[in-house]
């Protein structure tokens, strides 16, 4: 937005209408509800625990459908900020300024979020 209110056009690349084009993820139906007589206390008594499971089950199905899907999101919107930062419109005589800036700094919080993940402290210099 700010890149085309000062006259910039970024239309060398995809746009955000990219992520218009994410398809829906299609998850599978949820476990219906079970249903006792109220005479019958064993069904009474389970009917709670065998819902419970069903949808943890339904949970566990559902995870890789939901990781594709969140990792598709990830990598369009990755490519438009790519698209953005290294666009021709925002190079200065063919160098990318703004694009290498931004990759460094990228490059600084995928390093620090490794290092945090991995269980070491303390600032990146030590």
């Amino acid at each position: 937005m700010l890149l085309s209110a000062f006259g910039l056009s970024t239309s060398g690349g995809s746009g955000f209408s990219a992520l218009q084009t994410i398809p829906q993820p299609v998850l599978a139906p949820l476990p219906s509800v079970i249903k006792c007589n109220p005479i019958d206390f064993i069904c009474a008594g389970t009917k709670d625990v065998a819902t419970a499971t069903a949808y943890v089950g339904w949970a566990i199905v559902n995870a890789p459908i939901l990781g594709i899907y969140y990792l598709i999101v990830v990598v369009t919107f990755a490519d438009i900020v790519l698209s953005i930062a290294f666009s021709p419109q925002l190079s200065i005589k063919g160098i990318p300024y703004f694009g290498l800036i931004f990759f460094g700094l990228q490059t600084y919080i995928i390093f620090e979020a490794l290092r945090f993940f991995r269980g070491q402290t303390g600032s990146a210099g030590v």
